[in-house]
């Protein structure tokens, strides 16, 4: 979005992109460093993938960026051999230092090279990506100025959000950021967070099914299951159940982040609204609204209308608020 002024539309997939975009297999090469393979979206669940390990805190997970690579150089003409990016990303709220921020950066400002090994990009097709700017902003601070935007950024869509104390709870894999927005800005003193997220807690279902079976039964595995709503597990001719656990483990979530509201309202009792987005969203919603239901108050729930709804899409609402600040500081 510098030197080339790359306008990428995240708009309008049909479903045929969406299964590209979900199933890639690249080998991406920074610059003076070695080679390396790795499958993006379900192929990385099939082939068995590293997972991340819970606890790694952003800034220091050496796979962070490769998604973000696959995907510049595959919105890059097949004409070109190159292209010019700036990035805005962000960083959990509770690892927003200068230390991380200076690691993030580091690790993107670079070139690489990415070549597509699966048939749907033009097996052997490579691609140098130079990014040429980072800016890192706390996340959950983006989707008020998603929401804030219309879907092209350059207009206001609510702009009651430009004023006033505004929340968010984004509910990621590894932690769960709650800032607030105060008048536009992040309010650090009332901001809170924790240290886990979805996959904290889908990492104990696994490892108690583990232990209880003597199988070794995956974070994947699990997610899953939960997500094509599949609550039982064979293993060796035997049904186990999963619905007990996985609702045990999801309530005991939902109540810790009502913990951390009541927190946060005690600190700043004129938060308006709670957006509640990210990919454990949707699968504590029963029990976060449930718990919320006796205090007589709603959340916000970031959902999508369709299949095609993508700027309604929980996961994506740090993306779209990233790259609509990215038009407003660098332009398209």
């Amino acid at each position: 979005m510098t030197e080339r002024r790359k306008n990428l539309s995240i708009d309008g997939d049909d479903e045929q992109k969406k299964r590209q975009y979900n199933n890639l297999d690249v080998v991406v090469r920074p610059l003076g460093g070695a080679e390396e393979r790795f499958y993006i979206g379900d192929m990385a669940i099939e082939a068995g993938e590293d997972e991340t390990v819970v606890g790694t805190e952003k800034a220091d997970n050496p796979y962070i960026h490769i998604p973000l690579l696959a995907m510049l150089a595959l919105h890059t003409p097949r004409r070109e051999k190159e292209a010019h990016f700036s990035v805005v990303c962000g960083l959990p709220i509770k690892q927003f230092n200068e230390t991380a921020r200076a690691k993030m950066k580091d690790r993107l400002l670079s070139e690489f090279d990415v070549t597509f090994m699966d048939a749907q990009s033009q097996p052997g097709r490579k691609v140098r990506i130079i990014i040429d700017d980072v800016v890192v902003v706390p996340e959950g601070v983006p989707v008020i100025f998603n929401r804030m935007l219309n879907e092209t950024a350059d207009d206001i869509a609510r702009p009651e959000l430009r004023q006033g104390s505004w929340g968010v709870i984004d509910i990621g894999a590894f932690t769960t950021d709650c800032p607030v927005i105060v008048n536009g800005k992040p309010d650090s003193m009332a901001s809170d967070g924790i240290d886990e997220g979805i996959a904290t807690y889908i990492d104990r279902i696994a490892s108690s099914l583990s232990n209880s079976t003597r199988a070794t039964i995956t974070r994947n595995q699990i997610l899953h299951k939960i997500l094509n709503n599949d609550l039982e597990l064979v293993i060796r001719g035997k049904i186990y159940p999963l619905q007990k656990e996985i609702e045990d483990q999801l309530f005991s979530f939902a109540r810790k982040i009502i913990d951390v509201i009541d927190r946060m309202w005690s600190k700043n009792y004129e938060i308006r609204e709670f957006f509640v987005v990210g990919g454990g969203g949707k699968m504590l919603k029963p029990f976060l609204a449930r718990i919320m239901a006796d205090r007589d108050i709603a959340l916000t729930f970031i959902e999508m209308k369709n299949s095609r709804d993508d700027q309604n899409d929980p996961q994506l609402q740090n993306a779209y608020g990233y790259w609509k600040m990215a038009k407003q500081r660098f332009g398209a």
